[in-house]
């Protein structure tokens, strides 16, 4: 069984990462449906003196959070996925990630919008929070995107163990729906790195970067090896330039659906170059992105 949380908001702006899910095929989906009512009220100044103001707002929340609820558990019962409803409070993303915690969650599912939870920024709080601290892996969904015939995702690797790691955990979540993978590769030599091949060029045979180049082929083709071997159709794509430049032209150039990508949670003070692709990647591209993260042992 997969089990998957997935936040649940006032406007209904969750749908497209319902379509998400559906589209992906994980085996066996079991969903949490998680509405997370937050505890400072938005009260308009003028009204703060009114008596009984916080009572009405708190019954006013509540009957909404009950509504989103409701028809998010109707709207995910019609694409037949197994569910339950359960409501939070506190501060979104903290509920989330300890939800996820507590039930052993696989995968916390959000929809990216500016417009999701009263008083928040969805993308710019929930979704950056959930980059940073999950110990879950993460699905964020950019609004609604007409699918196409084919549900192609890119998945981008630095080749480093914790990205290896990452590779054996997506191929541990088996999202069947999956047609082609594109595995991206992005490489570049900085000027201290030129200096040593320089001095080397000899025994590099004469061509540093078609030295690099070949070797992060390598490495590349070994991946798509690995995803094949699980069921996947993976195709190379190694380019040279910088990561998030790589893999925003490749997205693009593919007309990808999904990126997937691996992060580690470290919280906001000590992300890891994987990690702070992962955040650029959510928050400031277009597409949707899966972030991978490793079960802890």
């Amino acid at each position: 069984m997969t089990r998957i949380l997935v936040g649940v908001d006032y406007n209904g702006t969750y749908g497209p990462t319902l379509d998400q899910i559906k589209r992906l095929r994980f085996p066996k989906p079991h969903l949490g449906l998680i509405h997370v009512a937050t505890d400072r009220l938005p009260i308009p100044p003028v009204f703060k003196e009114v008596v009984g103001i916080r009572e009405q707002f708190a019954d006013a929340a509540l009957h909404l959070a009950q509504s989103a609820l409701a028809g998010a558990t109707n709207r995910a019962c019609g694409k037949g996925f197994p569910c339950e409803a359960r409501l939070l409070h506190g501060n979104v993303a903290e509920r989330l990630i300890e939800e996820a915690e507590k039930t052993r969650s696989d995968l916390v599912a959000v929809n990216a919008t500016h417009h999701g939870f009263v008083g928040q920024s969805f993308i710019g709080s929930v979704s950056r929070a959930l980059v940073l601290g999950s110990g879950a892996s993460v699905l964020v969904t950019k609004d609604h995107r007409s699918p196409r015939a084919v549900f192609r995702a890119v998945f981008a690797t630095d080749h480093s163990p914790f990205a290896d790691r990452c590779l054996e955990r997506f191929l541990q979540l088996m999202p069947e729906g999956i047609q082609e993978i594109h595995v991206v590769s992005a490489w570049q030599v900085d000027d201290r790195e030129a200096a040593i091949f320089g001095k080397n060029l000899a025994s590099l045979g004469g061509d540093a970067d078609r030295w690099i180049e070949d070797g992060v082929k390598a490495l590349n083709r070994d991946v798509c090896e690995r995803l094949t071997e699980g069921g996947f159709l993976a195709f190379p794509y190694v380019r040279r330039g910088s990561t998030n430049t790589v893999i925003h032209d490749a997205m693009l150039d593919l007309k990808a659906d999904l990126l997937v990508v691996g992060s580690q949670g470290h919280g906001a003070m000590t992300r890891d170059i994987v990690g702070s692709v992962s955040l650029h990647q959510t928050m400031a591209e277009p597409y949707p992105v899966l972030i991978v993260r490793p079960r802890e042992a």
